[in-house]
């Protein structure tokens, strides 16, 4: 599936959130003249009740994982996983696959991560993309260049938030690649890294 900012102009994209969630209130105020509430203008049948849960809108639900690994260079000369262990969920939406999240569903997801790198190469930078199964989602973030000298021996890259269209079943990573000094750089500490997946619809 292609990303939402990419499914039109990107220019549109906001355009294209704000009238889905005014579509959503409008179905949701229709179905709400139909319910039968008391005085509170609280539902009081059950099955009112039941039809109104169903049609709120979708509950927070997210997964992100964090480093462990501090030893594996990620200034590689070709875009490879970036090395995550440690999984904190929030629903039941997601599934870790190794370094990557799993969507269990059909939806709309939003992406953002943080790398913290160290190392004492001279003059390095690591490229970051985000990756849906095995396709990069073309977008490039790249603030990491290191001095290595006078203590500027660490940096940190922070991807943006991305909002991405997926099917039940796809994965999503983060992957690093050299773009410039060849050398090892790794991450910082254990847990000072993550990749994020929220869903949004």
């Amino acid at each position: 599936m292609r990303p939402l900012v990419e499914s039109a102009n990107r220019k549109d994209w906001p355009r294209l959130v704000s009238e889905r969630v005014k579509a959503l209130g409008k179905s949701i105020t229709s179905l709400a003249a139909r319910v039968t509430t008391n005085e509170a203008g609280i539902a009081t049948n059950a099955a009112d009740i039941v039809t109104l849960q169903s049609a709120s809108p979708v509950a927070h639900s997210a997964m992100q994982l964090t480093n462990t690994d501090t030893a594996t260079s990620i200034n590689t000369a070709s875009l490879t996983v970036v090395p995550m262990a440690t999984a904190t969920s929030f629903g039941s939406d997601f599934t870790q696959s190794g370094s990557a999240i799993q969507a269990d569903f059909d939806g709309v997801v939003r992406l953002s991560a943080s790398v913290h790198m160290t190392g004492s190469i001279v003059r390095s930078a690591v490229g970051l993309e985000y990756f849906q199964n095995t396709t990069s989602l073309g977008f490039h973030f790249n603030t990491s260049y290191m001095r290595s000298t006078g203590g500027h021996n660490e940096t940190t890259t922070v991807c943006a938030a991305v909002l991405v269209s997926c099917s039940d079943g796809d994965t999503f990573d983060i992957r690093s690649v050299q773009e410039a000094v060849a050398g090892t750089v790794t991450m910082q500490s254990s847990g000072s890294s993550f990749l994020l997946v929220e869903r949004v619809s």
